[in-house]
């Protein structure tokens, strides 16, 4: 796929960028060496915590634990450091949140410096993963603990203390440009809709073009947080973009509606720390 890519791009005088979201456990400097050959800017390795935990949720075939695996595969991406950024995503939840400092101590003690520490915070997003939702950390409980956990992080050199931004949008899948494909050639915006027909925008032909486009692609595009009550008369609007539309849809049925999620404690936790860290800056 990404040979047919990257020839496309050629002959039509673009330039073919691309990242990978993968578990790891594959990871061969051989594989990373050929990425380079696409221009790949950033690859994302999962972690689900420390290794008696993380054996527990990701398993190979033949029921062995892929901890080990996985490591190598983030010593490997360390050794191509200037070339390619690596981004660890550690899952959170309330039956790991206790163990990820000890975590993040083996990945220290490992010698990993080049890779930045990413919380991901897990959700029932789907109805494959409804059962999940009986482990998911409270929205209320979220500063609070990712306070803890970036400055943990930050004191060991992952990543430093993220600060409140503007942000136009919730996530890059607003771009008029992005979407996500499944296997089949179906079109969706967010990967959280794949598989899911009401979701489905329409279809990709083997020669590029899009065919039987559906109302759910106008719906979305349509999307205007400055329309809508709640996110439009929101002190948290610049910062937050109008929140996550896939989740006000299995809250509300619509897209057209706030998705507040880790946004409201989160920011005012990032403003707490940022103004005390100023005010010392300055007393020094």
């Amino acid at each position: 796929m990404l040979g047919i890519l990257k020839e496309y791009c050629l002959t039509s005088h673009k330039e073919l960028q691309c990242s990978l979201v993968t578990n790891g456990s594959l990871l061969t400097e051989e594989i990373v060496s050929g990425l380079l050959n696409y221009n790949c800017k950033f690859v994302q390795i999962t972690l689900d915590g420390p290794e008696y935990i993380h054996n527990c949720r990701r398993v190979a075939k033949d029921g062995s634990g892929t901890f080990q695996k996985v490591l190598h595969g983030i010593t490997i991406m360390e050794e191509f450091c200037s070339q390619i950024h690596t981004y660890i995503r550690i899952n959170v939840d309330k039956n790991n949140v206790d163990s990820i400092p000890m975590l993040l101590d083996t990945l220290k003690d490992l010698g990993i410096s080049h890779s930045q520490v990413d919380f991901g915070i897990t959700r029932d997003s789907t109805s494959a993963c409804s059962s999940y939702k009986s482990n998911c950390l409270p929205e209320e409980y979220l500063p609070d603990i990712l306070n803890e956990l970036w400055k943990y992080s930050e004191a060991n050199m992952f990543s430093k203390y993220p600060q409140p931004m503007r942000k136009w949008t919730y996530c890059g899948l607003f771009d008029e440009y992005s979407f996500t494909f499944s296997p089949l050639g179906e079109l969706y915006k967010c990967w959280e809709m794949v598989g899911d027909n009401k979701h489905k925008m329409g279809y990709i032909k083997d020669d590029g073009t899009l065919t039987d486009v559906t109302f759910a692609y106008y719906d979305w595009l349509s999307i205007d947080p400055l329309k809508e009550p709640d996110c439009s008369d929101c002190k948290y609007l610049p910062i937050c973009g109008g929140g996550c539309r896939m989740l006000s849809y299995r809250q509300t049925g619509t897209y057209h509606a706030a998705g507040c999620e880790k946004v409201k404690g989160v920011i005012e936790k990032q403003i707490e720390v940022y103004v005390r860290r100023q005010v010392q800056f300055q007393n020094n």
